[in-house]
């Protein structure tokens, strides 16, 4: 992903070196969300339900870390900053970052631990346009890797994307990126082209998406 996905609409890099929707999203009568993207009504107010029940997240470990999802502050961006330049080869400025919060279009979700509230884990910034939603970053902090943490924010940004009438999410990932091949792969997400020469070092882009 960048942990690592790249909208394909623009020159972005990977999203998993693993103002948004309130947490709790709640579906439209005139078309509910698929079951495999549905949280679980029991889960709290403010946290995501960590794992839904149609398919397992390539990401999850036994161990539990209780967090929570939830809008992008502007007291979020040094500690967004600092997972961004440990995961991404490419790693956004805090410029980019200030675009996307002016940005209408886009959405920019963060995963906080819930016995510490300012302790950022991880985050996704995503657009909606016209019926897709396009994954452009998503990176989770290095110590709580394959915990379940990124896979939660990518089903978050899924959620608000059904919300909306999303009809596909759409997302690039580096060929080599094994990890967040596996984790797109797990959820659904599917091969559907590649453009090569696309990140530095000429290396490919692996285009992928997922019907909603």
């Amino acid at each position: 992903m960048r942990e690592e996905g790249k909208s394909t609409r623009r020159g972005r890099k990977d999203p998993v070196h693993e103002q948004g929707p309130s947490p709790g999203i709640q579906f439209s009568r005139r078309r509910s969300a698929p079951s495999h993207l549905r949280a679980r009504s029991s889960a709290p107010d403010g946290v995501l339900a960590p794992l839904y029940p149609r398919f397992s997240c390539a990401e999850a470990s036994a161990k539990l870390i209780l967090f929570e999802i939830v809008p992008i502050t502007v007291e979020d961006l040094p500690s967004i900053l600092e997972i961004e330049q440990e995961s991404q080869p490419e790693p956004w400025s805090r410029q980019l970052f200030m675009e996307e919060l002016e940005r209408p279009c886009a959405q920019i979700l963060v995963a906080k631990m819930r016995e510490i509230p300012h302790a950022l884990l991880g985050y996704i910034c995503f657009w909606k346009v016209a019926d897709e939603i396009q994954i452009l970053n998503i990176a989770v902090h290095r110590n709580y890797r394959r915990q379940g943490i990124g896979c939660s924010l990518l089903q978050q940004a899924l959620l608000h994307g059904c919300e909306k009438k999303a009809q596909i999410a759409v997302l690039e990932v580096r060929r080599d990126n094994a990890a967040a091949r596996k984790l797109y792969e797990s959820i659904g997400f599917k091969v559907v082209g590649e453009r090569p020469n696309y990140y530095g070092l000429r290396e490919a882009a692996i285009i992928m998406e997922l019907e909603l």
